[in-house]
């Protein structure tokens, strides 16, 4: 913290303290340097396989979704598209047999991967071909999980357009990663159980940001200092944070009449945008690449949106303390902890760098870095396995409470257990949403 953050006032520290805890959390839940190159060979190998095994030596085997975009958890699914097989349409997707001929390719691929000849060492595996968009599911033994899907480049775009906005817009990354844990927390991540997914998550952190910049950079007719101000208002990861729960969980943006679309800069009247087949859906939210309704299958987003508010007023009920007091006593991170009370560097298990490097956006890496993600994992595998695993997950976990204020027990890794029933009953949801909506959120 400068000087001048220690003599601001105790509402500013405590914003200062917010976006520390945000910068340190996104850099304790990414993927180590060991897990990527975990990440990396898999990729490799069913970059170089596929192909053969399909028979279609000119297909191109692209990472798509969070993997792709730098928006991967330590925990994410390394989501792959065989692409010039088949050609879906932009709006209908496959036709039929198209979707029968990419069934049977990952019929293929669900074989290869269980004999002699797959590099990879698979412990488990799930074809859904009743799915719109048919997927493979493989669980690898070094610990991440892939999606193996046909169809067509869209995704790959998708993620080189999420690449450009991070480089504009700085916070779309900590905050994308922070709020998409809060939602993992909660079983709120995926479309597949009508939660939110990424890429609408990260279209509604995109749009906040320009509305937010815009707001704060003096249009208004200010001084310069006013819109240096408001600049470094715009880039501030705890006002973001806060400003974006506020908008998106009931105070600001109106889910009956207004739309988020990046394309057009942000939020917007339901009615400047065309062509939606669904005007009842509860987000209205555009595709900026293909101009499609997204988030249509979403429909537990007031169960979401509930989250959003919940968590924005634990944040502002602590603030108003901290006013009140007139000492800033927010709840720290362990590795801030740490920190405060003198421990020695070797002794940090968080992933947390120190203040300055949080502040020039540094990561933890080397030796350091592994032992503070948990490491381990089977042949040398992900951490998601084994006693570092579960530290991990633990660190995080009361990271993001101190950040979001969420008690939920749960895990910021994985979804929490699901009885058989419901096991049943959200299968036969999922076949319903999958046949009508276009798998447009990769993970």
């Amino acid at each position: 913290m400068t000087a001048t953050e220690a003599e601001a006032s105790p509402e500013a520290r405590w914003f200062t303290a917010l976006k520390l805890q945000v910068a340190e959390f996104a850099v304790a839940v990414a993927p180590t340097e060991q897990e990527q190159r975990v990440r990396d060979r898999a990729t490799d190998a069913l970059q170089r396989e596929i192909p053969r095994e399909l028979g279609h030596r000119d297909a191109a085997v692209l990472v798509f979704g969070s993997g792709a975009s730098g928006l991967a958890v330590h925990c994410s699914d390394i989501d792959i598209v065989v692409a010039d097989v088949v050609y879906p349409d932009p709006v209908a997707g496959l036709n039929p047999d198209d979707k029968s001929y990419a069934v049977q390719c990952l019929r293929r691929l669900q074989a290869w991967g269980k004999s002699s000849r797959c590099p990879l060492i698979i412990k488990s595996d799930r074809l859904v071909p009743w799915a719109r968009v048919p997927i493979l599911k493989l669980t690898l033994r070094s610990g991440p999980e892939v999606d193996i899907s046909l169809g067509d480049r869209g995704g790959r775009a998708a993620a080189e357009f999420v690449l450009s906005m991070s480089r504009s817009y700085p916070l779309l990354r900590p905050l994308v990663l922070v709020i998409k844990s809060l939602l993992r927390l909660l079983a709120l991540h995926e479309v597949f159980h009508g939660g939110l997914g990424s890429w609408s998550l990260t279209n509604m952190v995109l749009a906040h940001l320009m509305e937010d910049t815009r707001a704060h950079s003096g249009h208004g007719g200010g001084t310069a200092d006013d819109a240096a101000r408001g600049a470094a208002r715009a880039r501030h990861a705890g006002l973001a944070l806060l400003s974006f729960l506020r908008r998106f969980g009931g105070q600001g943006f109106d889910y009956g009449r207004d739309a988020v679309s990046v394309r057009l800069g942000g939020c917007v009247r339901r009615e400047q945008l065309q062509g939606f087949s669904n005007p009842n859906t509860f987000l209205a939210l555009e595709d900026p690449l293909t101009g499609r309704e997204v988030a249509g299958g979403s429909h537990r987003m007031a169960d979401v949106v509930a989250a959003f508010g919940r968590a924005a007023a634990r944040l502002e009920a602590d603030l108003l303390r901290t006013v009140r007091r007139g000492q800033p006593k927010r709840a720290r991170t362990p590795g801030q902890r740490r920190r405060r009370e003198g421990a020695p560097e070797q002794a940090r298990t968080t992933g947390a760098p120190s203040a300055g490097a949080v502040e020039g956006g540094a990561a933890a890496s080397g030796a350091g870095e592994q032992a503070a993600h948990g490491g381990g994992g089977d042949s040398g595998g992900s951490g998601g396995g084994g006693g570092g695993g579960f530290a991990r997950e633990g660190r995080l976990l009361a990271m993001l409470r101190v950040i979001t204020g969420e008690t939920t027990s749960g895990s910021v890794g994985s979804q929490g257990p699901t009885t058989a029933p419901e096991q049943q009953q959200q299968q036969q949801q999922q076949q319903q949403q999958q046949q009508q909506q276009p798998r447009a959120d990769g993970a």
